[in-house]
C-alpha cells in the first residue's frame, strides 16, 4: 500500500464514497468537491482493482446516487456507447448500455434534484452536446444543448441549485464555454473570457464558488484555474415607489411594480 502526502490545496480527479478515494483517470471531470487541506495529510490508496468484463477507450466518470457510486464510460475502440454499472461498496453490478445514444469521448455524470445527470460530446463527426437523466430505473431520452458544440465534450457540477456544464469549444475553437440548468432549460452559453485549452475544463465546488481547472492551449501543457461566484444583483426603483433587486435589468424588475421606468442603482428595502 503506497501512501501519499499532501499540503495545501489538492485537485484530484475523484469522488468520495463509503469514506474512500476512489480515482479516475477521466480528465474532463472533476466530481462534486475539491479536497483541500493546509496541513500535511496522508492518504493510503489500496492496490487497484478491475472492474470485471469492461472496458474503454477513454474512461469513466463517477458520481454517488441513491447510495451507489455510479460511474459511466465510453465503450472500447470501435464502440462508442456509453456504458454504465453502480457499486454497493463491495460488488460492481453488470455493465448497462445507455440505449440509442453514443460518444467519441465519454460523458460526465452528476447528481442534479435526485436525478443523475450525464452529458456529452457526439459521436465521431458530431461535435453537438447531449444529455439524458436517470431516476434510478431508467434513462430519459437523450436531449441535445441547442447551439452549443464541443470537440471533447463536458464537465458537470452543481452550483447554487443550477447544474453547471462547462466545455471547450468546437474543433478550432479552444476557448472555454459555459451554461446552466434549472431542471427545465439550458440558459445560452457564455465564454470564459481571455482564456483557453486544448482538451477540455474540470468543474467541482469550494468554499461556495464554483472551480474550474484545464490544460493550456495547444503546447502549453500548464494547468490554469479560476473561480466564480454569483454575480451582484441589479437593482431598481420602480414608479410605485419600492426598490426591486433582482439579476434582470432594471426595466423587467420593474415591470409588475408600477411600471417600466426605472433608475438602476438604488438599496434594497428591507
Amino acid at each position: 500500500m503506497k501512501t501519499i502526502a499532501m499540503r495545501h490545496l489538492v485537485v484530484s480527479w475523484a469522488c468520495a464514497f463509503n469514506r474512500r478515494l476512489l480515482s479516475t483517470g477521466f480528465v474532463a471531470m472533476l466530481c462534486t468537491a475539491f479536497w483541500a487541506s493546509d496541513v500535511s495529510a496522508q492518504l493510503a490508496w489500496a492496490p487497484q482493482q478491475n472492474i470485471s468484463g469492461v472496458g474503454t477507450s477513454v474512461g469513466p466518470s463517477i458520481a454517488v446516487f441513491q447510495n451507489r457510486l455510479y460511474a459511466a464510460w465510453k465503450g472500447i475502440n470501435g464502440d462508442q456507447g456509453i456504458w454504465w454499472s453502480s457499486f454497493d461498496g463491495a460488488n460492481w453490478a453488470p455493465q448497462q448500455n445507455i440505449n440509442g445514444v453514443g460518444t467519441s469521448v465519454g460523458p460526465s455524470i452528476a447528481v442534479f434534484q435526485n436525478r443523475l445527470y450525464a452529458a456529452w460530446k457526439g459521436i465521431n463527426g458530431d461535435q453537438g452536446i447531449w444529455w439524458s437523466s436517470f431516476d434510478g430505473a431508467n434513462w430519459a431520452p437523450q436531449q441535445n444543448i441547442s447551439g452549443v458544440g464541443s470537440s471533447v465534450g463536458p464537465s458537470l457540477a452543481v452550483y447554487q441549485g443550477q447544474l453547471y456544464a462547462a466545455w471547450k469549444g468546437m474543433s478550432g475553437d479552444q476557448g472555454i464555454w459555459w451554461s446552466s440548468f434549472d431542471g427545465a432549460n439550458w440558459a445560452p452559453q457564455q465564454n470564459i473570457s481571455d482564456v483557453g485549452t486544448s482538451v477540455g475544463p474540470s468543474l467541482a465546488v469550494f468554499q461556495n464558488q464554483l472551480f474550474a481547472a484545464w490544460k493550456g492551449i495547444n503546447n502549453d501543457q500548464g494547468i490554469w484555474w479560476s473561480s466564480a461566484s454569483p454575480a451582484p444583483s441589479t437593482c431598481a426603483f420602480c414608479n410605485d415607489g419600492s426598490c426591486q433587486c433582482g439579476n434582470q435589468t432594471g426595466p423587467q424588475l420593474c415591470a409588475s411594480h408600477g411600471g417600466r421606468n426605472a433608475t438602476i442603482g438604488c438599496i434594497q428595502q428591507q
